[in-house]
């Protein structure tokens, strides 16, 4: 989480499963940033609070200082450092009411809001503000009537308030320092418990354990204090972060214990029946929105951009998230931490996980082998790999260099592969002179044998001032990677030519099947080749713009082979674009495959076009820019909002369609899974094709009924075309800005029931795309 940004509000419902996170920033110079909502478990932003139009909310006095959340799941109460209290939805923004603030001690001034929450039954919200002053505590507790506005009664008054925690029971607990935590009858506001004083530290969260037994304090230096909340006596402090803890939250479905912290993180915790805490997943903001969660035995689960945030430290030296990829990214293993009560979905991507090994020729005991008795990577069981010769030259007027590349495989075991990449693009290499059991590979060499000495030939490109990062690592015949070798070396020739572009646009509406047409999907494939023809110069010369629209019939898995020789064309420093609108679907074995024209919807593997086709296809191309848009309608998923894991969907922006399909005759099994297998598919972050990647997946077709497109491709094209992804009107929009944009807008237009995820190759490799 960044310095600037604060957890305003934790909390768990019935309305809804798992913890929800609303996330605040300070003011900038054009106005407050938004608050998000996030999903804990997944670490999905769910909605923005943006500022209300017309309201540049410039002075700091009119930033949200705290959160609570509605047992509906649907509203969110806004404590502002005003003293004012907005009532908002989630679905759509739009301001309900606002609560008057309580007069400070000084004419003209609010008390801050410092403590929210409502009531179980969701029709009232206790709302408590305090001011210190010299002479008093001045502060109180209201009880206000939702529907109306109206205040019920004071409850507490001349004290100093804190945050407030409801009991499962009819009771609820505040106190704005450790000294002053008192448990009251939650009608009356009579006291019945007063905890036992712990110095005078500031409470900066507070919540119940899920049975009540215990009340859970947050304070400075990350440290949570405990008592017994039926006698007040003091339990225990555990120090579980680093700076203060901001939120607590219990989930009452799996007891869990969700604590947020300035420091960044989110730790949820199971609660022993001592009330000891013990973090089972940790949660870490890479960035604005991006997260890693990880266990307390090191799986991991990561969004696209997060994985840079992760690195394994052995024996004092520092590896990148690639070189352990394959033992610790286990998204199944952190759902299973945190109490899932969707086993169908852990299960769904442990089977995903699975099948990534088989494809590898793996099997979880070779995985395990990458490690020691203590779980700790074990590097004498890797590869090894040096680049011979001195070092290499960091300028060079070449448009290739040659790497002498040595490699040993471990005890017991053989070489596989050596992989080379440029900017994490394959780089397409070529071997100089002969090699005995070696072949050139779309990624790198194919390699037999214990040991490998052989001179490589890697081609540069001219673009982005002619920086090219250059990675080389040995693979064995179990899949271990040797550590990785990077080189950088700018390449000053001149282009041989303007960099062309190359479009390739799939569209199916009509099925063989015909029971599962669409409307839009062939319309959206050759709108997408028309607005690239259409381009405008960009800043790397004129382009030669080259497409190939295939639709409906057309599609099939043999057509393939035509997109391969049609790309084949496409040179180092070209850019590729491939488009793709139809159905998806899983198979029985919860394998993706795009729906072509032929398809047995049924069995899809007979004729669809599994993922890993147009990995290949990417694999195979020179161009180190590539693009893949997957737009897909998932044939048998639900698109139940209880079901979709987060703030109950919007309907629909005005205008916007959405047309269910019906569901095939023999739903595979997991098929309601479909949307978070494609996601973990998409965010897979082991290096394939090189290819930047923005997919889109729900359980309707979506579309914009004035402009008869798809909302995806809509909203590409107006990220493109109208320019509403440029920084500046006469910018370059880059990938990055492309990709941004149509999220956001897909979320939006769909009230969050279509939400495409995206893949960055490099967080380092961003390309101009119009």
């Amino acid at each position: 989480m960044p310095p600037t940004c604060s957890i305003l509000a934790a909390a768990s419902g019935a309305s809804h499963s798992g913890f929800r996170i609303c996330r605040g920033s300070r003011p900038s110079r054009g106005g407050r940033e938004p608050n998000h909502v996030f999903d804990a478990a997944s670490g999905a932003l769910l909605t923005d609070l943006a500022p209300l139009p017309g309201d540049k909310q410039l002075y700091a006095n009119e930033i949200a200082e705290l959160a609570a959340y509605h047992p509906d799941g649907m509203r969110i109460a806004l404590g502002m450092r005003d003293g004012r209290v907005e009532i908002r939805r989630l679905t759509d923004h739009s301001l309900l009411r606002v609560l008057p603030p309580l007069s400070g001690v000084q004419p003209g001034l609010a008390a801050p809001v410092v403590g929210l929450l409502f009531t179980t039954d969701g029709t009232r919200l206790y709302v408590a503000a305090s001011e210190p002053s010299t002479s008093d505590v001045h502060g109180s507790l209201r009880l206000f009537d939702l529907e109306s506005g109206a205040l019920i009664a004071e409850l507490v008054s001349n004290a100093r308030m804190g945050p407030i925690a409801l009991a499962p029971d009819a009771r609820f607990a505040t106190g704005g320092l450790t000294s002053d935590l008192k448990i009251y009858e939650r009608e009356t506001g009579k006291p019945v418990v007063v905890c036992e004083p712990r110095r005078e530290w500031t409470v900066a969260s507070l919540t119940f354990s899920a049975d009540g037994r215990y009340l859970f304090a947050g304070r400075q230096s990350g440290v949570v204090m405990t008592w017994d909340a039926r006698t007040g006596a003091f339990v225990r402090e555990q120090s579980l972060h680093d700076d203060w803890v901001e939120a607590l939250a219990a989930d009452p479905a799996t007891s869990l214990i969700l604590s947020g912290s300035k420091d960044g993180t989110l730790k949820i915790q199971s609660a022993a029946p001592d009330g000891t805490l013990t973090p089972r997943v940790t949660i870490v903001s890479v960035g604005p929105e991006d997260y890693v969660a990880i266990t307390a035995d090191g799986y991991y689960r990561t969004s696209a951009g997060g994985a840079r945030g992760v690195g394994y430290r052995v024996n004092d030296a520092v590896f990148p998230f690639e070189q352990f990829d394959l033992r610790y990214n286990r998204p199944d293993r952190v759902l299973a931490a945190l109490a899932s009560a969707d086993s169908s979905l852990v299960e769904a991507l442990a089977s995903a996980y699975r099948r990534r090994l088989r494809r590898l020729g793996l099997d979880e005991p070779a995985i395990h082998a990458l490690e020691t008795a203590t779980g700790a990577p074990a590097l004498e069981n890797l590869p090894m790999l040096t680049i011979d010769g001195g070092p290499l030259p960091p300028v060079t007027a070449d448009r290739s260099v040659a790497l002498q590349i040595s490699a040993k495989a471990p005890p017991g075991s053989t070489l596989s592969r050596i992989r080379l990449f440029v900017d994490d693009v394959p780089a397409a290499v070529s071997l100089d002179g002969a090699a005995a059991q070696t072949a050139e590979a779309p990624d790198g060499l194919a390699i037999q044998g214990t040991t490998f000495s052989g001179r490589v030939r890697v081609p540069l490109t001219t673009r982005y001032g002619g920086r090219n990062q250059i990675t080389v690592s040995a693979i064995d015949a179990i899949g271990r990677e040797s550590p990785i070798a990077r080189i950088e070396i700018t390449c000053t020739a001149e282009p041989e030519r303007p960099p062309a572009t190359y479009v390739v646009a799939l569209g199916v509406s009509q099925y063989r099947d015909r029971r599962f047409d669409l409307q839009y999907a062939d319309a959206d494939a050759a709108s997408i080749a028309k607005l690239f023809a259409s381009a405008p110069a960009r800043p790397s010369g004129s382009p030669s713009v080259q497409t190939l629209v295939l639709k409906n019939a057309d599609v099939t898995r043999d057509a393939l082979e035509r997109v391969r020789g049609f790309l084949s064309r496409a040179g180092i420093d070209d850019t590729v674009v491939l488009f793709a609108a139809g159905h998806g679907l899983l198979d029985a074995d919860g394998e993706y495959w795009f729906a072509t024209y032929d398809t047995d919807f049924a069995a899809p593997a007979a004729k669809g076009i599994a993922y890993e086709d147009f990995e290949s296809v990417l694999s195979s191309v020179r161009a180190r820019e590539k693009l893949l848009l997957l737009d897909t309608c998932h044939a048998g998923e639900s698109d139940r909002p209880e079901e979709l894991g987060a703030v109950a969907p919007a309907p629909p922006q005005p205008g916007v369609t959405a047309r269910s399909v019906q569901i095939a005759p023999q739903a595979a099994p997991g098929a309601g899974n479909a949307t978070a297998v494609v996601e973990e598919l998409f965010t897979n972050l082991s290096r394939g094709s090189g290819a930047q990647v923005i997919a889109a997946a729900a359980g309707a077709e979506f579309a914009f009924e004035r402009s008869g497109h798809g909302v995806f491709t809509a909203s590409v094209i107006e990220a493109l075309q109208e320019r509403k992804a440029a920084a500046e009107a006469r910018d370059a929009i880059t990938v990055s800005a492309l990709l941004d944009y149509v999220i956001r807008r897909v979320r939006e237009a769909t009230g969050g029931r279509q939400t495409p995820t995206a893949r960055r190759a490099s967080s380092d490799f961003d390309f101009p795309i119009y």
